[in-house]
């Protein structure tokens, strides 16, 4: 599976290899929590796209806070390229990381992006604030119209989407108004905005294909099911049917 960050594969790295670090101790030195926080947030929404859950043997509830007990954080680890970024060794947490590494890979609205990323929800809504706290960007919008939902909740109110990473893709604009399409954490019950996920200023005529692609795509998946119905049953009564005499043998 290949991840959309660098910076969520390597700290993902550094999480395998911290849980499994060489140690004179009788037991391993664990990594940070906040580490395993941070790995977990970038990582998971990947994840979910590719229908995997975030592995129960990676939990963080247990693992130890910097100032209350032993572990390790990123600083710990010395490379000869130096830091992915900066860290506050006070709490493990980065103090900023350059928004001139963001490189969105731009995907527009096409019936067929539609169909194979198969999003979990489709809304219009305008962006009230973006939030940046270090490694992580937050959304928060007002959801003027929802076209399509799934598991997660979503009122008509406002809400905050979760990038779960540094940089905004794909780029919004605060004020906007847009038509976004992404996935879902259901877990958690949050709406993601990571990459492969849509987002074009608010038209209604692209409104009003969305709705269109949503119906044919739901169309498709019916004639599916009823195919593989009709299959099924039809394959039964062939079954019943062939070679009356044989069965009578």
């Amino acid at each position: 599976m290949r991840l959309p960050r660098w910076r969520t594969h390597a700290l993902a790295i550094y999480l395998f290899l911290a849980e499994n670090n060489p140690s004179p101790r009788h037991e391993p030195i664990k990594p940070c929590k906040s580490v395993c926080e941070r790995a977990r947030q970038g990582c998971e929404p990947i994840l979910i796209k590719y229908r995997h859950a975030w592995p129960e043997s990676l939990a963080c509830d247990e693992l130890p806070v910097y100032d209350r007990g032993v572990c390790i954080s990123p600083e710990a680890i010395v490379t000869a390229d130096g830091a992915d970024f900066p860290m506050d060794s006070s709490n493990g947490n980065c103090r900023g990381t350059s928004s001139e590494r963001c490189k969105c890979k731009p995907v527009r609205a096409t019936q067929k992006t539609y169909f194979r990323n198969n999003y979990n929800y489709v809304i219009r809504a305008k962006v009230k604030e973006i939030k940046t706290k270090c490694h992580d960007v937050t959304v928060v919008i007002e959801v003027k119209e929802i076209l399509k939902a799934s598991l997660v909740n979503i009122p008509r109110d406002t809400v905050n989407l979760y990038t779960s990473s540094g940089c905004l893709c794909p780029p919004l604009s605060v004020n906007e108004e847009y038509v976004i399409m992404g996935y879902e954490d259901e877990e958690r019950a949050r709406l993601l905005l990571v990459e492969g996920s849509i987002a074009e200023k608010w038209k209604d005529r692209l409104g009003k294909k969305v709705k269109r692609w949503d119906m044919k795509l739901r169309h498709l998946g019916l004639n599916k099911s009823d195919s593989s119905h009709s299959d099924s049953t039809q394959s039964q009564k062939s079954g019943r049917n062939a070679n009356p005499r044989q069965a009578r043998n």
